[in-house]
């Protein structure tokens, strides 16, 4: 046995690395990471908070399993690659993590699994170079094994196949083709950039990309103000010059002394604008300037302030 080291949970060092001390029943998750880490495999410790984990990793070529008939034969083989591949289409990453603790309750599995695999692909990114990579939004995490091991390191036989993370299987959705998204496929076009922006920051949001769901939020509503203001201008006869002029006044400026004319109303003051400014605004600007994270919850307020101080401009905006 190797000798007891400074790290706590019960972590020994032998052979010069480190593993857990099975001091009492544990559980083990097998799961998988859907890109081909080319750390190959081996071991490693990982600190969630007061805890360690032990994760063993392998490179295991094949597709997912079910999905199998999806992939060419050519590149149905081992020792290859598909560059830049994040479906796991042609190999992924194997993992086993031994719990310091046995755990049960499905959610804390799921928050651990999907706390770790990112953590990893994190360090991984940063010590790699393999910027193609993305963190793993809980929905899109793999399924997952779990199983027990004892106070003498035996595994159970009992195996819980879990893969429910909260968004389970609906009925199929159909809807008819509506006139405007004709109208748009027959004209060419351009689709509303605001609009789009604000799908966007939906997206990043879905995706846990909250800092980038923040600006894009942002982005599309001052993208719909010089619009407006744009678009009230030139049919007020203004040249583009002099327009550009006003664009140039800097958002606060349009949104007090221009918005008021362009769509009738004054926005600075009411509801939408303090909470556009509270939970959006001041937040992205502490994300684009001063590097600040953004989490769930604020990603949330800020796209629910983003939506409806769009639908303010959107109902008050010059036809």
């Amino acid at each position: 046995m190797g000798r007891r080291c400074s790290c706590d949970n019960g972590v020994l060092l032998s052979h010069h690395r480190c593993v857990i001390l099975l001091e009492m029943q544990r559980t083990v998750i097998q799961t998988a990471i859907p890109y081909p880490l080319i750390w190959r495999e081996g071991e490693l410790v990982v600190r969630l908070g007061n805890e360690l984990f032990s994760v063993q990793f392998k490179r295991t070529y094949g597709p997912p399993p079910g999905q199998e008939s999806g992939v060419p034969s050519a590149i149905a083989s081992n020792n290859v690659e598909l560059r830049y591949d994040r479906l796991a289409r042609v190999a992924h990453t194997a993992l086993q993590i031994l719990l310091p603790t046995y755990v049960e309750d499905h959610r804390e599995l799921v928050a651990i699994i999907h706390r770790l695999v990112n953590r990893i692909i994190e360090v991984y990114r940063l010590a790699t170079g393999e910027f193609y990579l993305d963190t793993i939004p809980k929905h899109e995490l793999w399924p997952y094994l779990t199983r027990t091991v004892d106070e003498e390191g035996m595994l159970s036989p009992e195996i819980t196949y879990s893969k429910d993370f909260g968004y389970g299987v609906t009925l199929a959705r159909f809807a008819s083709v509506p006139d405007d998204a004709r109208q748009l496929l027959l004209s060419g076009s351009e689709v509303p950039i605001p609009s789009i922006l604000f799908l966007n920051a939906r997206r990043e949001e879905l995706f846990e990309n909250f800092r980038l769901a923040v600006v894009e939020a942002e982005t599309a509503f001052e993208t719909l103000v010089e619009n407006i203001v744009a678009r009230y201008y030139r049919k007020a006869g203004l040249s583009e010059p002099d327009i550009d002029a006003k664009l140039n006044a800097g958002l606060k400026n349009l949104l007090k002394d221009h918005i008021p004319s362009c769509c009738g109303e004054v926005f600075v003051g009411t509801q939408e604008h303090t909470d556009w400014e509270t939970d959006l605004y001041d937040l992205r600007n502490a994300v684009v300037h001063s590097g600040a994270s953004a989490d769930a919850d604020k990603a949330a307020r800020a796209l629910a302030a983003a939506e409806r101080a769009l639908d303010w401009l959107s109902k008050r905006m010059p036809v």
